[in-house]
């Protein structure tokens, strides 16, 4: 009888070892997607804290300059410098400017005499004293724009403006911004 328990105790013993070994896996997957949770919630962290110190810089600069620009200008642009079709050096624009700040970022609405108006949305740097512009409008061309000015302080600004077209053409005006009588 002795022969038959000790012979039965080492498939038990098997048997429990093979238990142990399904549980130890089966925790080893759930420790695994606990661990990817955990480097997804960190790069998500990390990603909005950066975001927080980029829109905390833009609102430090914002105080800084842009409280210069907000409102109505009437704006005379003078082409300087093209490799686009359509534009030739000499050419001239009027058209009216109106910077908008919000709670959702800095906008620029240019008007001109016979065209709609057009949206732009505006980052900046104070320490360049550069705008780029963003069209708001899907439809909108692939163009590029930055406005670059002088002298924030006095009046009128002067400055340039850059602009890559959707075929990669520049076009480069001189601005002068001058506060309007008109608003838009």
């Amino acid at each position: 009888m002795l022969v038959g328990i000790s012979s039965c105790q080492p498939g038990s013993r098997s048997q429990e070892l093979d238990q142990r070994d399904s549980a130890l896996r089966v925790r080893e997957k759930q420790l695994s997607i606990i661990e990817e949770d955990y480097r997804q919630l960190l790069k998500m962290r990390d990603s909005l804290l950066a975001s927080q110190s980029i829109m905390t810089d833009s609102l430090n600069d914002s105080t800084i300059w842009i409280e210069s620009l907000i409102g109505d200008w009437d704006s005379r642009l003078v082409c300087t410098a093209t490799t686009c079709k359509g534009y030739v050096i000499g050419d001239r624009r009027n058209e009216q400017w109106h910077f908008i700040s919000d709670s959702t970022g800095f906008y620029l609405q240019v008007g001109e005499k016979a065209e709609t108006l057009k949206v732009y949305r505006a980052h900046y740097t104070a320490t360049s004293r550069e705008i780029i512009l963003t069209q708001q409008h899907p439809q909108a061309s692939e163009e590029q724009t930055t406005l670059l000015f002088n002298n924030l302080e006095t009046t009128p600004i002067r400055g340039q403006q850059h602009a890559t077209g959707a075929d990669n053409c520049k076009t480069t005006f001189s601005i002068q911004l001058t506060p309007s009588a008109n608003s838009l």
